[in-house]
């Protein structure tokens, strides 16, 4: 079950860093200005993502590797629930709630 969480942590890193690859590279190199916008915004929003799911990775390459059972896989386990938890949940609604925020002050100052 310990092992089968690591795998799940680090396929949902590889997944999350290729994402962060895609959109980096394809949109904020792009010519139009919208998914340029986009694509900095993938570029802040993934940038700490990218950074917590590398420290990820590498608590499970250490757990591998050295075969320390009891706290480096306690460490890794606690790490990848506390990204979730505190990381993605919070810093996602807060950076949403900006943007909305943005978005409405925008347009309310185009129909004043």
């Amino acid at each position: 079950m310990k092992r089968t969480l690591l795998v799940g942590s680090a396929m949902l890193s590889i997944i999350f860093l290729t994402m962060y690859i895609y959109f980096m590279v394809t949109f904020s190199l792009s010519l139009d200005q919208d998914l340029a916008g986009w694509g900095v915004l993938a570029l802040l929003v993934m940038s700490p993502s990218a950074l917590m799911m590398l420290i990820g990775c590498i608590f499970n390459i250490l757990y591998n590797v050295k075969q320390k059972p009891n706290q480096l896989l306690s460490a890794a386990i606690f790490y990848s629930v506390g990204c979730v938890i505190v990381y993605q949940i919070f810093y996602f609604s807060i950076l949403q709630a900006l943007i909305c925020w943005f978005f409405w002050f925008q347009l309310r100052k185009e129909l004043a």
